[in-house]
């Protein structure tokens, strides 16, 4: 289910920059850059996963599923420095109890003269799962005794922004990368995902400068 989630946000990302890129023309990129130039940090939402978690659970693995941001956008004129969270409650594949926490640190290099329209990013993301152990004989059995999984990883992306003259921005990311170090399946413990692979692709998120 994780698989055809990625697949339907990797399309919702592509159909969404490309319509985007389409409406953008010179005017509103100048309009961005003074919007911006009075604008320092900025604080995203992304509203489609808590929908999808509260609508169906089975397609993201959880049932409360926040993801949002900060942005520093004082760095440079196409430029800024961004810290993605997300927090995933509910049960995973297996049906046991799980709770997520990733916390990203990014720099994203807009590829025009200002910050708006496409950008690739490069980050580092801390990840922390914590569940029940359960009988690897029987996947949906928890033994009640608590595990902890901590990982550590590096990511490349591109992704696009669009910002309004009230300071509010919309905007899509695709993310893929891998967790660093050695991390051996063990059987019977939560796991934060799949694998050693790292990817995440969101569709919507919305946010405001200030």
């Amino acid at each position: 289910m994780k698989s055809n989630h990625i697949v339907f946000c990797i399309l919702i990302f592509f159909s969404a920059a490309l319509y985007a890129q389409r409406v953008t023309n010179s005017d509103s990129v100048d309009s961005t850059a003074s919007i911006l130039k009075e604008k320092k940090y900025g604080i995203e939402f992304n509203p489609v996963g808590l929908l999808v978690g509260i609508a169906n659970p089975g397609a993201i693995g959880a049932r409360w599923y926040l993801s949002g941001g900060i942005s520093l956008f004082a760095v440079s004129a196409h430029s800024e420095i961004a810290f993605p969270w997300t927090v995933a409650m509910g049960r995973n594949s297996h049906d046991i109890p799980l709770t997520i926490i990733k916390i990203d640190a990014a720099y994203r290099h807009y590829f025009g003269e200002q910050q708006f329209g496409l950008y690739g990013t490069g980050g580092i993301r801390y990840g922390y799962a914590s569940g029940e152990k359960y009988i690897a004989s029987n996947l949906r059995d928890p033994t009640g005794v608590k595990s902890v999984h901590h990982k550590f990883g590096v990511y490349v992306g591109i992704g696009y922004r669009h910002f309004w003259k009230s300071g509010w921005f919309w905007g899509v990311n695709l993310v893929v990368g891998h967790y660093v170090g050695n991390f051996p399946h063990r059987s019977g413990e939560p796991d934060l995902d799949d694998g050693p692979i790292l990817m995440d692709a969101e569709a919507l998120k919305i946010g405001y400068a200030f």
